[in-house]
């Protein structure tokens, strides 16, 4: 690409719609860093810290995000890959197609407090994934198999969600503690 960013600090750095396609960011702190539709295309993002980021628009095209800590970060209308074994903790992801990752999967995330909001998951992977706090509201979860989940916890919302052919057989989703005020 010719872009040489070596010794460039880029924690919190303002990069909103940069071209940083084919760029070697391995081994780089971008924790909290805006890339607001930046196009991170082919970028090798090797042993990143990718915590705290805003992803709004961001492309991921040919970039492997699998094992990678996005936690605490935004995708509304992120275009990526591969996410399995992803840290997605507390993430955001608002109107998000998620049928257009690798193999429609999330296999073996986590995904304690992580919102699905509006989102399209129609028969996304969920195989040793963690559901814990997890808002689905008004998601597409139809065909979705959520017995395959390592964990399924309390707080999982539901709320205007599609559940059509989705599988819950023998999961036990009624809340955990008693709540009086």
């Amino acid at each position: 690409s010719g872009r040489d960013l070596t010794g460039t600090i880029l924690t919190g750095a303002e990069l909103t719609g940069a071209n940083l396609d084919g760029v070697d960011l391995s081994g780089r702190d971008l924790t909290g860093t805006i890339l607001r539709g930046a196009d991170l295309s082919g970028a090798n993002l090797y042993g990143d810290y990718l915590s705290g980021n805003d992803f709004k628009s961001a492309k991921f095209n040919d970039v492997d995000l699998s094992g990678k800590d996005l936690s605490k970060s935004i995708f509304n209308d992120a275009i990526y890959t591969n996410m399995m074994n992803t840290n997605l903790y507390e993430a955001i992801f608002i109107q998000v197609d998620l049928t257009k990752i690798k193999n429609k999967s999330l296999a073996g995330t986590n995904l304690f407090g992580t919102s699905f909001a509006l989102s399209n998951l129609s028969g996304i992977d969920l195989s040793g994934s963690m559901l814990t706090s997890t808002n689905f509201s008004s998601a597409d979860l139809s065909d979705v198999d959520f017995t395959v989940a390592d964990t399924i916890t309390d707080g999982l919302t539901f709320i205007e969600s599609n559940l059509t052919n989705s599988n819950f057989e023998g999961l036990d989703l009624a809340p955990k503690g008693v709540h009086t005020y």
